[in-house]
């Protein structure tokens, strides 16, 4: 483990908490979590770093997003587009190794995340997307 990463603006990070209640009812006011601490291990990406490999351009832009590959990239990739609240808005496959046109003529302006994932759907890249 011990492997240092940087989070930056375009991360995010997202905790589900769920327990399971008994249904005794003993007449008090609920349950209450208080002081609640997270460790988080990174299980890792793919070394070879494909996030380098390729860019995503304009960005901010009005009508289409250009994904293309600054090297061969060694698998299909597929990507989600999500809207800030984490809200599916599009899943697709990548059409070729070298470039993709990504249509966002209907988004509306706003703020939006796409995610990137290999063949075996691990997240490789993320992205802020700024939709004018």
């Amino acid at each position: 483990m011990n492997k240092v990463f940087e989070i930056d603006s375009t991360t995010i990070i997202r905790y589900r908490i769920s327990f399971i209640s008994d249904d005794i009812n003993n007449e008090k006011d609920g349950l209450a979590f208080d002081d609640l601490h997270f460790q988080d291990h990174l299980l890792g990406l793919n070394d070879g770093n494909i996030a380098d490999s390729f860019e995503i351009y304009p960005n901010p832009g009005n009508d289409f997003l250009y994904v293309r590959a600054t090297s061969s990239l060694p698998e299909q990739m597929s990507y989600i587009l999500l809207n800030i609240n984490g809200g599916l808005i599009e899943s697709k496959t990548l059409t070729t190794n070298n470039s993709s046109v990504i249509s966002i003529k209907g988004l509306k302006p706003g703020i939006y995340i796409m995610q990137f994932f290999d063949r075996h759907n691990r997240q490789v890249k993320q992205q802020k997307i700024i939709k004018h």
